[in-house]
């Protein structure tokens, strides 16, 4: 062959296996659905970011943030249109940004930007991510014209900010600080953005140890029941409100206004919410020893949780059984928040609560949603009129005085007993007493107290009271 080399070789094709490769990665790495970065590749886009941060001394910022009632768009339009309001977004959101930065889509409707090379000063770092917050935030509220049928989509976003020098913070902790920004936008009505503050931190945890604390309590029995009076016009004692009252040992009291609307958000107002009913139920008992004036009641609170709880009915039905209770003493009172969300389940409920002989009331009347036309379709038995509007009997406005009148006539037109809270003044006392209220309550005649306490208010006005009363304790 003339001394020549003879070579020998295999050529393959890999353009197929090459493509495979890339769409695996890109799996592995990107959001199918918008083509951004997905979490994998956020966190190592992040830890670039905060690397980088350290070495040019630049600040950094991570935004994180969830569009508004996405889900009930889901729901009421079906997926599609969800799908397109998400690609939308992000289109939205990358023509906001600068090409050296970031976007990714975490889950859901929550996306997260990584902006990097703000500047060397704080303070300038976080009035421009604020700025940028801001941009996107106002280009998302922007209508959106989504689906096959054009349905058109009103939509907006709450974000949260924080800002990063260096890699003192890990990934984790920068977006749990984003997180916690963007859960403050909500609180504070959505369609904002908010600046990670170290105040929101402790308060978050302090919530958090609270609930845990909270969650300890029902179990070890620190929760205590107290009454407080209620009296008609003859100041004799008329009915009473069942309060609950939080002592953990060792530690002050607990207001109600701190933990009632976390047990509402932990889900815990249920378990107390039961425990409440029924030590409620056991005091009636216990007070149905004593002679009680005709119409005497206790009155104990329900929550907008668990009158919306599915089995809420079977468990006043259980409860009630379980302790024997006569159901003409207790009665329960509702706020409006309760009964206007959904009108027609509302008003199947008090029917059937009627029908087992128990009263309801509409607590806190004069803050929220009622109109007549709801009140008339409710089997209420009483309208409790809020201290806000019994607080404006003594203001320079005569409208509060004439508020007040008004809806104590509506509620006499309508068959209903009225009840004011929250009586604090002389003053206060005799205009609901001239107006016709039929019970009063509040600190001017009485503070909560504990059962004991309680007891002697059944002999208030009553010939030979306290010789009656002690004669009843050696009994």
């Amino acid at each position: 062959m003339g001394g020549g080399t003879l070579w020998h070789g295999y050529i393959w094709d890999i353009t197929e296996r090459k493509h495979s490769e890339s769409q695996i990665k890109k799996l592995a790495l990107y959001d199918p659905l918008t083509g951004v970065a997905n979490r994998r590749l956020l966190k190592e886009k992040l830890q670039h970011a905060i690397a980088t941060s350290r070495r040019n001394e630049k600040y950094g910022a991570v935004i994180m943030l969830d569009l508004d009632n996405f889900k009930t768009l889901n729901d009421t339009k079906g997926h599609d249109v969800g799908d397109a309001l998400l690609i939308e977004v992000t289109r939205r959101l990358l023509a906001s940004i600068r090409e050296t930065d970031t976007v990714a889509r975490l889950g859901g409707d929550e996306f997260v930007v990584v902006l990097e090379w703000l500047d060397s000063e704080k303070a300038k770092s976080q009035g421009q991510a604020m700025h940028i917050a801001e941009k996107i935030r106002f280009s998302l509220s922007e209508p959106y014209i989504l689906g096959k049928e054009n349905h058109v989509h009103n939509g907006s976003a709450s974000i949260g900010v924080v800002v990063f020098l260096d890699n003192s913070k890990d990934v984790s902790e920068l977006l749990k600080r984003a997180d916690l920004a963007m859960y403050e936008a909500k609180d504070l009505g959505r369609n904002r953005a908010c600046l990670f503050s170290k105040k929101r931190q402790n308060m978050v945890y302090q919530r958090t140890a609270m609930a845990n604390d909270l969650k300890k309590a029902l179990e070890n029995n620190e929760f205590s029941l107290h009454l407080q009076p209620q009296f008609t016009a003859s100041q004799e004692l008329g009915g009473a409100e069942a309060l609950l009252r939080w002592f953990p040992p060792g530690k002050e009291p607990i207001s109600p206004a701190e933990f009632i609307p976390l047990a509402e958000q932990t889900g815990l107002i249920l378990p107390l919410g039961e425990w409440v009913l029924t030590r409620a139920c056991q005091l009636i008992t216990e007070l149905c020893q004593y002679p009680l004036p005709d119409d005497f009641a206790v009155a104990v609170n329900i929550s907008a949780r668990q009158f919306s709880h599915e089995g809420f009915v079977e468990t006043v039905k259980s409860i009630i059984s379980t302790n024997k209770v006569d159901v003409r003493r207790i009665k329960l009172e509702l706020t409006e928040s309760c009964l206007f969300q959904d009108l027609e389940r509302g008003q199947a409920i008090l029917a059937e609560l009627r029908d087992m002989g128990i009263f309801t009331e509409l607590d806190d009347f004069g803050t929220g949603y009622s109109s007549l036309n709801s009140l008339k379709r409710l089997p209420l038995s009483t309208i409790k009129l809020d201290k806000s509007l019994i607080k404006d009997i003594e203001g320079k406005d005569i409208r509060g005085k004439a508020i007040v009148r008004a809806a104590v006539a509506m509620a006499k037109a309508m068959s209903m007993k009225i009840i004011a809270e929250g009586v604090e003044t002389q003053t206060q006392k005799d205009f609901l007493i001239n107006e016709g209220c039929d019970l009063l309550q509040g600190y001017l005649l009485a503070r909560p107290m504990t059962f004991d306490d309680f007891l002697p208010y059944l002999f208030i006005n009553k010939t030979g009271s306290q010789q009656e009363y002690s004669q009843l304790l050696v009994m």
